[in-house]
Formats: C-alpha cells, sequence, structure tokens
C-alpha cells in the first residue's frame, strides 16, 4: 500500500496527466501547499517519473498505473467491508431465509423486503425473518424505486382577520381536493379548528414540518394547516428544511 509520500506523488502526476501542469493549479486541486508540489516534483524528477521539463516518463506511466490500481482494490475492499457492516431495517412481506437475497420496495412509506424478484435494489437477509417482524438487511445493491413526495402548506388569515369562517372552511377544502396528499397536519391551534370543520383528523401533529419533510423522503405528500401569524414564525425553520432536503418540492398557498 502506497505511504501518505506516494499518494500525493500519485495525486500530482494525475494532475498532470490531465494537463493541470501549473504548481498552482495542482496545489490548488488536491489541497496542498504550491511549495509541497514543487518539493515533490523534485522528487519525482530524481526518481525518473518526470522529465526535466516535468512531463510523465514512461516509468511514471507505469508507477501511476500501478499506484491508481492499488488504490483501486484498496477502495473496492474497504466498500465490500462497510456493505457487509452497513445494516437496513426493512419489514419482512414473507418468511425469509438467512443468506437469501430479497427485494427491497417502499411501500406506504415504510422498506419492505420480499423474497419475490423485483426490479431495484436488493440485499442480502442476515439471519432468518418471520412474516411481519424486521430484517436486517446488508450488502445493498440498486436503487429502490421511489417518488419523492410534495409537502403543503395552506396559509389562512389570521383569527381577528377572518369574518367568514365558513369560507376559509370552503376555500381549504378546495384546495385539499385539488392537491396531492397522503397525510394532513397541522400546525397551531387555529389551524386544528379548520380541520375540525372539514371533518379532517390530522396525522402530524406538534411538529408537522419535521415530520411532512420526512415523510416527503419516503414518497408520501403532506398538507400541513397553520395561520398566517403562525406562518411567519416558521420560515427560518422551512429554510434549514429545504436546505436538507433540496429535492423535495415545496407548495405554499395563501387561503
Amino acid at each position: 500500500m502506497l505511504d501518505q509520500a506516494g499518494l500525493t506523488q500519485i495525486m500530482i502526476l494525475t494532475e498532470i496527466f490531465d494537463k493541470n501542469e501549473k504548481p498552482s493549479d495542482i496545489s490548488r486541486k488536491i489541497g496542498i501547499t504550491i511549495q509541497g508540489v514543487q518539493y515533490h516534483t523534485k522528487i519525482m524528477k530524481e526518481k525518473g517519473l518526470l522529465d526535466p521539463n516535468g512531463r510523465i516518463t514512461e516509468s511514471g506511466f507505469d508507477y501511476l498505473y500501478s499506484g491508481l490500481n492499488g488504490f483501486r482494490d484498496f477502495v473496492q475492499e474497504s466498500m465490500a467491508k462497510l456493505d457487509n457492516v452497513l445494516v437496513w431495517e426493512a419489514i419482512a412481506m414473507e418468511n425469509l431465509k438467512d443468506g437469501e437475497r430479497a427485494s427491497l420496495t417502499m411501500k406506504e412509506g415504510y422498506l419492505y423486503a420480499t423474497n419475490r424478484k423485483l426490479e431495484g435494489a436488493t440485499g442480502v437477509v442476515m439471519k432468518s425473518t418471520s412474516k411481519g417482524d424486521i430484517a436486517g438487511i446488508t450488502q445493498v445493491k440498486g436503487i429502490i424505486d421511489l417518488k419523492l413526495g410534495t409537502v403543503s402548506i395552506m396559509v389562512v388569515p389570521d383569527v381577528e382577520n377572518i369574518r367568514d369562517m365558513e369560507e376559509i372552511r370552503k376555500k381549504v377544502d378546495l384546495f385539499i381536493r385539488d392537491s396531492p396528499k397522503d397525510k394532513i397536519g397541522v400546525l397551531g391551534e387555529e389551524a386544528m379548528v379548520v380541520a375540525k370543520k372539514l371533518e379532517l383528523e390530522p396525522e402530524l401533529e406538534f411538529a408537522p414540518l419535521e415530520s411532512a419533510f420526512e415523510a416527503s423522503n419516503r414518497g408520501i405528500s403532506s398538507q400541513v394547516i397553520t395561520s398566517n401569524r403562525r406562518f411567519h414564525f416558521i420560515l427560518q425553520t422551512l429554510i434549514e428544511l429545504q436546505r436538507k432536503n433540496p429535492k423535495t418540492e415545496l407548495k405554499i398557498n395563501y387561503i
């Protein structure tokens, strides 16, 4: 295995091979000082890996090829070890046997493992698991077929600005019927009153925004009702949740 100096020289040779020959460019790309690049370049010229003009020699190509192969083998072995250690939790759809490769699928926001052959991700069952129990899955390969859910926020007027609650109820009802939804959330007392008037039983309460974004990562769409007053207090939370979940579609609607 290459030592630290050898790894640095392999990175420098790779940059020179890619036509990045200026010490300043190489320094910026691999994260060492210009003096460090110049030092290792001098050493490689003395070793015959670079010619006097700084071009890679035949010995330099052999050294680069051998070093990259060794590094690739190290990465592959390390990834294999991580695959064996990393364990996913999945609900067994049938009785699963120790060591068999199972298909993984998302259903109603939860990961399931089945011995039926499905397209997408698969993994190895760690130990025999009965139907309905939690299975440990390792050596996961492939991509789980999942379409992210959306997060829709319905902002209703503050209570002192509401003249006709029935009109608000009708607008919220129309919005709910026209938007994708799997779960309804409420943030605050006014939102709960509006939901109850629509005969809705909220499934997301007390931390509905965090729950809605987590649900979106599991393919579940959510609608969260809140008042205009509370909405201004949650803007920073929304910004942070969007930063952590950049692929989740967020819709904000004022009723």
